[in-house]
């Protein structure tokens, strides 16, 4: 079953909190809303790279996070259900967004001042 995100923010500010443009995975198609579209981001913070593609209409988000060339993390996070961009201190930080029943609790990355991520799984 495919969940469609509910809850995203504006591209402007996945743009911001990214500091750069989206590379559209498959090609920006004109009139048709980034939401079902897959888009790219790459953030490098000294010799870290966060790489993370987003498909909101398929509630898909995955995940990479390199040293240097070297690939240390792989993420693919399914029925995801939104995400929000959260402004704590110095700090900004993409939350992550499941369903109640779903096996993961918390997700968040953290952009600014540093690349950081934190997951926990739900209790039972």
């Amino acid at each position: 079953m495919v969940i469609i995100m509910k809850e995203i923010p504006e591209l402007w500010e996945l743009i911001a909190l990214f500091e750069m443009e989206p590379v559209y995975v498959y090609g920006e198609e004109k009139g048709i809303p980034w939401f079902y579209s897959t888009i790219n981001f790459k953030l490098k913070r000294g010799s870290e790279t966060l790489d993370i593609t987003i498909s909101p209409a398929n509630g898909i988000i995955d995940i990479w996070l390199l040293i240097g060339d070297r690939k240390i993390i792989e993420i693919n996070l399914e029925n995801v259900e939104g995400m929000k961009i959260e402004k704590i201190h110095n700090k900004e930080i993409l939350h992550i967004l499941f369903s109640n029943d779903d096996v993961m609790e918390k997700f968040y990355i953290e952009t600014k001042p540093q690349i950081y991520m934190y997951c926990s799984k739900a209790r039972f």
